[in-house]
């Protein structure tokens, strides 16, 4: 005979500050979206800050679509990088830059967990030293690094600003890597693989769901990031960094509210769709497949 399990009261206080959360998150959203389909007359002229627009505005995203850009100067050329750019910029930014972030720490945890040396032990604690101290001032020295490799103001040079392991992902590979068998990976010895092999047919289809969640997350940081795209590479300006412009914004036919919570909503929209996607993959346990020990 099952027996219901009582719900203790701060289970439902949790579960009421959670969803109080939510809504709040949610709200935020919807409000911007209307806000975004509203006149400037409508919203400020007529104090419609809260409710639903009078009339759908929406040439104000064909607006932001079409005006929207940055001016640049690469080589002595001065000329304009529109929307549709900045979107380019973005997927290789966030794109190639979610993966390259995901993979160091993984090429790091499998070789500290693979192979057994003392310099093992000087790498992990530097990753407890990097994440307990905090960096400050470090940005002018990448800067000169960038600029004495010829590196600045290119996507190379952001990817391997991208390429470092230092960071809590590489305790979570370490930890799943180190409950791995090793049974798959003596068989394949047997079988005359090396361990490039085995590194890549054997151990990472096991942590490829790990692997894909981290990137994920990066991913979405990425999206949202506009200080790297701004420091790094300013004449490569990202989705995020256009609108961060736009909010700088205080002249021109841009320089109204709905049409700037227009643009924030080309940057918002998106990636909450992704996030409601994967959202599953992103809320469960990191946890890997195959046999244990």
């Amino acid at each position: 005979m099952k027996t219901k399990r009582k719900i203790a009261i701060s289970e439902i206080v949790l579960l009421a500050v959670l969803v109080i959360y939510s809504i709040s998150i949610l709200y935020l959203i919807f409000w911007g979206l209307l806000t975004s389909l509203k006149t400037q007359d409508d919203f400020l002229i007529e104090q419609n800050i809260f409710g639903f627009p009078a009339e759908f505005a929406w040439d104000n995203y064909q607006a932001v679509f079409k005006r929207l850009y940055i001016q640049v100067t690469r080589d002595g050329v001065r000329f304009k990088i529109t929307l549709i750019w900045q979107i380019i910029y973005t997927l290789l930014y966030a794109g190639v830059g979610c993966l390259l972030a995901a993979l160091a720490p993984f090429l790091v945890a499998y070789a500290c967990s693979r192979f057994h040396y003392k310099f093992n032990e000087v790498l992990e604690t530097l990753v407890f030293v990097v994440m307990i101290v905090p960096v400050v001032g470090s940005t002018t020295s990448m800067l000169s690094l960038l600029h004495q490799l010829n590196l600045y103001d290119t996507f190379l040079g952001v990817y391997c600003e991208k390429f470092y392991f230092t960071s809590i992902y590489f305790l979570i590979y370490r930890g799943i890597l180190k409950g791995l068998s090793k049974s798959f990976s003596e068989a394949a010895t047997i079988d005359g693989a090396n361990e490039f092999q085995i590194m890549v047919r054997i151990n990472f289809p096991l942590v490829i769901n790990v692997f894909a969640t981290i990137a994920l997350m990066y991913f979405i940081t990425f999206w949202n990031d506009y200080q790297t795209p701004l420091l790094y590479m300013p004449t490569h300006p990202t989705l995020a960094y256009g609108i961060f412009n736009l909010t700088q914004m205080t002249t021109g036919d841009l320089n109204i509210t709905p049409r700037k919570m227009a643009g924030c909503m080309i940057l918002v929209v998106p990636i909450t769709i992704l996030f409601a996607i994967f959202k599953d993959k992103l809320m469960t346990n990191l946890s890997v497949g195959g046999v244990k020990e």
